[in-house]
């Protein structure tokens, strides 16, 4: 049904379907583990699912990362101000991918549906299967143990072999929110048979082994995936071979836990029992490294483990092996790093892919810094070239300005004002003093002219038989008022408060207009 669903989607845009080296710039190296490193082209894969299908609103999510793609999405989202900037080159200006921390409290059915659904979304989309040893590490190994025992797979020693590869627990150095990935606990039951040997179950889907001990043959079940169940202490409950539960026989059962950190991938076993306490794993795990153990995170199957947890409740699978009770207290036993000749963490053609995707990434990156150098190169030669342009211009000989004309100044004849000898045709600036009465100016002005200042609209009589100023100093209607006092007429009401300030001081004060046209 969700198959159809997907057909239907169209398929992304071209800036979506590159290759995933080429997507985007891979974060800092200082920024991520590097182990975790090697699952940024899936998460920058998974990253354009949820873009193309709108998946970024932080409500109820329709894809759900696998496990590893998750922790390289919590280390991305710690440097908040570079995955802003990713999102924004995903959706452009202001977008934002937001992570659903409401999705770690799913029944494990609708994580592992969230999951199903981005594998065939990445199907379609990008017209190839995601790599099951990301998407689906458990199901990648149980197709392999499968697969060898199906031939006739060769059976190991319980002494050469003292952990289940595919139930490896993971640390990190970092605290991150809780994960909305499709993991969960996986479940374990142990059986015991009639001999008293210690039953192994595998993990998540882990390898069906059989181990040889004693003469006693202990055979190992497949779960076959993650647990529906929510409840992981119940699901962890050893049960006998009649039902019974046997957690209380088995609780003192001595455990090798097996311990893989994130940073350097290193692996490190502890003889634990199974009624010890997360909290002490954490403990003994910051001692040992020189770490706190509050910035640790422990994980299992996706889920982060608590410190109240015990290991039997965590549903880590082990096989138990009934070794003497030492007479010391209920904790871990000094740690040691994994021996030599266990198995693997890589395959060789796994170890070849990753190499492969780490040498592209430093191709991208090299090619990125050329690019930086040739854009630095030509900015600095844009900002050289402006540098000597702007000294060109400074340095150009610069064509002389005539001064402004002075103003002409009119003399008073007895038919008004006369233009002075040798002034050229208007409009003409002309100088006069004008004498103000405590009555006003005597001119009525308003209006713009066309250099500025107010026109002079015509004359009013102050009283009968009084002089006016206006008319005494040589102004004619028409003229424009340009300075009064040595000061710039503009607008209409300025002028004014120009003029009232003028007729308040009682004294004469200079006058220049423009005029446009002779005197009569």
């Amino acid at each position: 049904m969700a198959g159809g669903r997907l057909q239907s989607q169209p398929p992304l845009p071209p800036t979506l379907a590159l290759p995933s080296p080429l997507l985007l710039p891979p974060l800092p190296p200082q920024q991520v583990p590097p182990a975790l490193a090697l699952h940024y082209p899936e998460y920058l894969k998974f990253m354009a699912l949820k873009v193309h299908a709108g998946d970024v609103s932080g409500g109820t999510s329709k894809f759900s990362p696998p496990v590893f793609v998750d922790e390289m999405w919590h280390c991305h989202i710690l440097d908040s101000v570079a995955y802003q900037k990713f999102c924004e080159a995903l959706l452009g200006p202001g977008g934002f991918v937001h992570h659903n921390l409401a999705g770690m409290y799913d029944d494990a059915v609708v994580k592992k549906a969230r999951l199903t659904t981005a594998m065939g979304a990445y199907s379609v989309s990008f017209a190839q299967r995601p790599p099951l040893h990301i998407w689906e590490p458990g199901g990648a190994a149980a197709a392999q143990s499968g697969a060898g025992a199906g031939s006739g797979g060769t059976r190991r020693d319980a002494s050469t072999t003292s952990f289940v590869k595919a139930e490896a627990v993971a640390i990190t150095g970092h605290k991150r929110p809780c994960d909305d990935g499709a993991g969960s606990a996986a479940t374990s039951r142990f059986r015991s048979d009639g001999s008293g040997a210690a039953m192994t179950a595998a993990a998540g889907g882990g390898s069906s082994s059989n181990y040889n001990r004693g003469g006693a043959t202990a055979r190992a079940s497949a779960s076959g995936g993650c647990s529906t169940s929510g409840n992981a202490a119940a699901a962890a409950a050893p049960i006998g071979p009649n039902g019974t539960d046997v957690s209380r026989t088995q609780a003192d059962a001595r455990i090798t836990l097996r311990v893989q950190s994130f940073a350097d991938a290193l692996i490190i076993s502890f003889a634990v029992k199974a009624s010890t306490k997360m909290g002490c794993v954490y403990e003994t795990y910051a001692r040992h490294m020189g770490v706190t153990a509050r910035d640790l995170r422990l994980s299992l199957g996706g889920r982060r483990l608590g410190s109240d947890e015990t290991i039997a409740e965590s549903g880590y699978k082990e096989g138990l092996e009934r070794l003497p009770l030492g007479s010391g207290p209920d904790c871990l036993t000094p740690p040691h790093a994994h021996a030599a000749a266990d198995a693997p963490l890589l395959s060789q053609q796994q170890l070849a892919q990753w190499q492969q995707r780490l040498l592209l990434q430093e191709q991208m990156l090299l090619q990125q810094y050329q690019q930086q150098q040739r854009q630095l190169l030509q900015q600095q030669q844009q900002l050289l070239s402006q540098q000597q342009q702007e000294r060109g211009a400074a340095a150009a000989p610069r064509i002389p300005q005539a001064p402004p004309a002075p103003p002409l100044v009119w003399a008073m004849g007895p038919r008004g004002p006369v233009k002075p000898a040798g002034a050229g045709p208007p409009p003409w600036r002309v100088s006069m003093t004008l004498t103000p009465r405590p009555e006003g100016l005597g001119m009525n002005i308003g209006g713009h002219g066309a250099v500025g200042g107010c026109a002079v609209l015509g004359f009013r009589q102050l009283g009968r038989g009084l002089p006016n100023p206006a008319q005494d100093a040589g102004v004619l209607p028409g003229d424009v008022l340009l300075e009064c006092d040595d000061a710039a007429c503009g607008t209409f009401d300025e002028t004014l408060q120009q003029m009232r300030a003028a007729v308040a001081k009682g004294e004469p004060f200079a006058l220049v207009v423009e005029r446009r046209c002779a005197p009569p």
